[in-house]
């Protein structure tokens, strides 16, 4: 029995073999498949280490969504074993082969495992579930955290995982309030970076209620200013600017530099956009004088930048050449030449497509790539109708009925399904 009462019990009828089971039985086959389940569970024992190991990647592995692959590293990773603990390392690859061999996990490619839904129901009525559920949060907030803190652009590179990162952060248990609140926000944070709005703020929110009810005003802050930035994409001005001011003076509360300079960045792309130059200028120059007193160089160089693609993006390409070609000059001093040469040929080149153009070629290249993947055996089709769902995602957020962007959307959903049905996944 475990601590604290009755041990929870699985989902199927008379106890199955060596003791374990629950109470209504769905099926006889579903009775046959638990009764195969214990005696295969049965074979590790609690008090050999590796076994012991096996049992708790089994319990993590069910913390994952259901039916999905999983990434062999992503279920590792989720025993936090130190980098420099060769042994336990080990003892970890050994322990997952051993459930492979029991037939308790699938091995479906080199790097990925499936775990049958049965089976996950079943281990975790035998094993700490709000444990397991805590470590595989823990092990999610360090993956987005050390995959995106140079780049944003690498959000993107998380799309494979979207049904895992999702489905963790809503199991998330709110008795550790603090922790299910940095899994939303995190969740949230890849969600607006892969342009998923809707979604983002449904698990902003859930973050900034969590995190007012622990007290931590830096990340209610953090969770304002991400809603604001949604908001402005969504250009819901004066809902962003009412977000903006809420952080700022959480920021300011405790002491955040690099928070009230973004705030000020993000507030002058607002005035940049809405045509008050002057007010533009002052918060830039605000955000600027924070941001080299902390010495942050890259964020100097980047808010520059983006005054300058916030410009582009509202057709004012004249304007915008001043700040691209600034941004290229602190880029490259920073010898971040792939920044540099982006921003530098944006200042020199031609002024943007036009809609229709914008259309027109990524309608083109979704339907070349799309068919290039179905005419090769060992494409990844999976990842390229993430890629395509994404961008349906933002072509139709915020567009009004009639809109082609939405007719683009349509299109790219179309061109997922497709792979997806080739690959045999989800329609």
């Amino acid at each position: 029995m475990r601590m604290g009462g009755a041990p929870r019990q699985p989902p199927w009828g008379r106890p199955p073999a060596r003791g374990r089971g629950a109470e209504a039985s769905p099926t006889s086959h579903e009775l046959d498949v638990a009764n195969t389940f214990a005696l295969s569970y049965d074979q590790l024992r609690a008090d050999d280490p590796t076994d012991a190991t096996a049992r708790a990647l089994l319990a993590r592995a069910a913390c994952l969504a259901p039916g999905e692959p999983i990434p062999r590293d992503l279920l590792l990773a989720t025993l936090e074993l130190p980098a420099d603990e060769f042994d336990a390392q080990l003892r970890a690859e050994d322990g997952l082969q051993r459930l492979i061999e029991l037939g308790l996990l699938e091995q479906k490619t080199d790097n990925a495992l499936r775990l049958h839904r049965l089976i996950a129901a079943y281990a975790l009525s035998v094993s700490d579930a709000t444990e397991a559920r805590e470590a595989v949060a823990r092990a999610v907030i360090a993956l987005v955290r050390q995959t995106t803190q140079e780049n944003t652009a690498l959000y993107l590179s998380l799309r494979p995982l979207d049904a895992h990162l999702r489905y963790v952060a809503q199991q998330a248990v709110d008795h550790n309030a603090a922790q299910t609140a940095a899994i939303c926000w995190h969740v949230g944070e890849y969600l607006r970076w892969t342009y998923a709005h809707q979604e983002a703020i449904r698990f902003l929110e859930r973050a900034l209620t969590l995190y007012r009810q622990v007290g931590d005003r830096l990340g209610e802050a953090n969770s304002r200013k991400a809603i604001g930035d949604v908001q402005q994409f969504r250009d819901d001005r004066d809902a962003a600017l009412q977000s903006y001011e809420a952080a700022l003076a959480l920021y300011r509360q405790v002491g955040a530099k690099l928070g009230e300079a973004n705030i000020y960045a993000a507030q002058g792309r607002l005035a940049l956009i809405s045509g008050d130059q002057a007010a533009a200028d002052r918060l830039l120059a605000q955000a600027i004088a924070i941001y080299e007193a902390i010495g942050d160089r890259y964020s100097v160089a980047a808010t520059i930048g983006n005054y300058g693609w916030a410009l582009r993006r509202a057709g004012r390409d004249d304007e915008a050449r001043p700040y691209l070609a600034r941004a290229a000059e602190l880029f490259a001093a920073l010898g971040l030449d792939d920044y540099a040469d982006h921003a530098r040929r944006a200042a020199e080149g031609p002024p943007p497509e036009t809609r229709e153009q914008q259309i027109a070629r990524l309608t083109a290249e979704a339907e070349a790539a799309t068919s290039a993947a179905l005419a090769t055996a060992d494409a990844d089709r999976g990842a390229l109708a993430d890629q395509l769902e994404a961008q349906a995602r933002w072509a139709a957020e915020g567009e009004p009925e009639g809109s082609p962007y939405l007719a683009l959307a349509a299109r790219l959903h179309e061109l997922a399904a497709h792979l997806r049905a080739a690959a045999g996944g989800r329609p």
